[in-house]
């Protein structure tokens, strides 16, 4: 696949080199640009006669307090008008060669479209035009140079939306900015913090860069491009150093980034000083070239390292191919301005005496500020799908988290209940405990009041347990007190309460059942009890007998459950007295 997508590659570039001269056509320059610059300041450039050089392609420079001039001639007869360019820094002023000031906008004269000038060329034959070029900056020089030439109506449109685009672009860029920020705001995630600072300085260094500041609102702040431009290249490599995972995928590529953040924050602290008032010396430094330059090679390494990111295949690796998808415009643009315009098209200029055609070049020129939109796009898409991870692996937790929260609830209404039943049940016998009876008894109670049922409570009691417990140990009273347990619950009906009151006490509450109907199921209930075949650990038999007292709820309310308890209890008293297994009613 590799070798397909470079021999596609290869047919292209030899497909363009072929058919390139023949989209070409012929084009004479028309306009003669000279400049003069440095002390002492001549009082007027017109009575110089010497002096002047051929404006370079790569502009000429102008460092604060300099005297420079520029001299605009035509070569023929022409109604084209050329295009200058200015770095925001830099003031021109416009004069004619009698030395009366010009001012932009009149009719027939130059026009001012933000960092640019159209100078027309008609009539310069006799008596050309002169550019006063003051410089502001006290850090570094500041350039003018020439971009090209054309009838009024080709290049005005083209400036018009070279600062629409670039207006457009600065506002998404800001608006991006100020959303991502919210958001970062409201995740409490640095990430959108740092997208948010890039795009700021990004959006600032268009807008001051095109002298929109000037045109929209009538400030110059041209110092704020010379702040904001290395701080978005400081803040760009180390978003993609972040984003790429540089230190994984290429360490040394990392480093390389890292030295582009150190040189640019000492060329941001430079400026800071110089425009604080500190009197530094100005460098002999073309910032814009260097700038150019240090562009394209940190788009070229964050494309690198994106790629070798994305080769690797680890988490988050596809961040790698978008900073390639990002950075692929920026860089194009970078190349047409540093491969094309100062090499291949002189080149065909000079040996073929061709140039593009002027729609052809509008599409190789297009705007650089809309090449900056694709990596911020590719960012924002960066951020919200890592914010829709975070928002997935949050709602994932949470989920795991109301399963565990619900799985630890049932364990521990299980753990409650389970203590309710220990709190409530008599551990031998498995029987409800006094506690749990007394609850019933209550209930009972006020029910049988309520519809006027009957209610019958029977107390029975262990004859001589303490014998069973001295004769065959107590272990033999245990199984004593589970076989009556087991007793009471095959005998009694299942409407029946029974619990285990204390000791070798036992209580059967009888709802819906009179004193008679009582006396014949505890009759029943103490046969079975004296038929028990028990038998103790040293193999002799013995036997037990229960004895039981009955009371009945009254009928006139006077009963409470003291009351009720008392009566029974007084009905087992003379059952023990009348001589065991037996029962009395109260």
């Amino acid at each position: 696949m590799h070798s397909r997508l470079r021999r596609v590659i290869a047919a292209f570039l030899c497909s363009w080199a072929a058919l390139l001269p023949m989209t070409c056509q012929a084009r004479q320059a028309l306009a003669l640009l000279d400049y003069r610059c440095g002390p002492p300041a001549p009082v007027w450039p017109a009575s110089m006669a010497a002096g002047w050089l051929p404006l370079p392609a790569d502009g000429a420079l102008v460092a604060r307090g300099d005297a420079c001039w520029l001299r605009v001639a035509a070569a023929g007869a022409g109604t084209d008008y050329v295009v200058l360019q200015h770095s925001p820094m830099l003031r021109m002023t416009l004069f004619d060669s009698a030395g009366r000031q010009l001012r932009p906008g009149a009719a027939g004269g130059p026009l001012e479209q933000g960092w640019r000038l159209l100078l027309p060329l008609a009539g310069l034959q006799a008596s050309p035009l002169y550019l006063k070029l003051d410089a502001y900056n006290p850090a570094y020089p500041e350039r003018v140079i020439a971009r090209g030439q054309g009838p009024l109506a080709d290049v005005l449109p083209a400036q018009q939306r070279t600062l629409m685009t670039t207006l457009l672009a600065s506002i998404l860029l800001l608006t991006s900015a100020m959303f991502t920020a919210a958001f970062g705001l409201a995740l409490r995630e640095r990430e959108f913090g740092e997208y948010a600072g890039y795009s700021v300085a990004l959006g600032l260094s268009l807008l001051t860069y095109a002298r929109l500041d000037v045109l929209l609102l009538g400030v110059d702040c041209g110092w704020l491009w010379q702040l904001a431009t290395p701080l978005s290249t400081c803040v760009l490599c180390w978003l993609a150093m972040h984003f790429g995972r540089f230190e994984r995928s290429s360490v040394w590529l990392a480093r390389a980034l890292r030295a582009v953040i150190v040189v640019d924050a000492a060329l941001l602290g430079w400026s800071l000083l110089a425009l604080a008032g500190v009197p530094l010396p100005i460098p002999d430094m073309d910032r814009f070239t260097y700038e150019n330059m240090q562009d394209m090679v940190v788009e070229s390494l964050i494309m690198l390292g994106g790629w070798l990111s994305w080769r690797r295949g680890e988490h988050d690796s596809q961040d790698g191919l978008l900073l390639m998808l990002g950075l692929a415009p920026s860089l194009y643009i970078d190349l047409v301005h540093q491969l094309w315009d100062p090499w291949l098209a002189p080149w065909l200029r000079a040996g073929w005496g061709y140039t593009l055609p002027a729609g052809v070049d509008d599409i190789v020129h297009f705007n650089g500020a809309l090449t900056w939109l694709p990596l911020p796009a590719m960012f924002c898409f960066a951020l919200a799908r890592r914010a829709l991870r975070l928002h997935r692996a949050l709602n994932e937790e949470r989920l795991q988290l109301e399963a565990r929260v619900e799985h630890r609830t049932r364990e521990l209404r299980s753990a409650n209940a389970e203590l309710e039943l220990r709190a409530s049940t008599d551990e031998l016998t498995g029987l409800p405990n006094r506690r749990r009876m007394m609850e019933w008894i209550e209930h009972e109670i006020a029910r049988a009041r309520r519809y006027g049922h009957a209610l019958t409570l029977c107390m029975l009691d262990i004859d001589h347990f303490k014998r069973i417990n001295d004769e065959h140990g107590h272990l033999a009273g245990d199984r004593a007190l589970v076989a009556i347990a087991d007793v009471l619950g095959e005998t009694m009906r299942g409407a029946d309460l029974i619990a285990r009151f204390g000791g070798e006490e036992f209580v059967l509450l009888l709802t819906d059942t009179g004193p008679q109907v009582a006396v014949e199921l505890v009759e029943r209930l103490r046969a079975s009890v004296a038929a028990l075949p028990l038998r103790a650990d040293d193999g002799r038999h013995y036997s037990m007998t229960v004895s039981v007292g009955v009371a009945a709820l009254e009928a006139d309310g006077g009963d409470s459950i003291a009351r009720l308890l008392l009566r029974a209890d007084q009905a087992l008293y003379r059952a023990k007295n009348g001589g065991r297994n037996c029962v009395m009613v109260a």
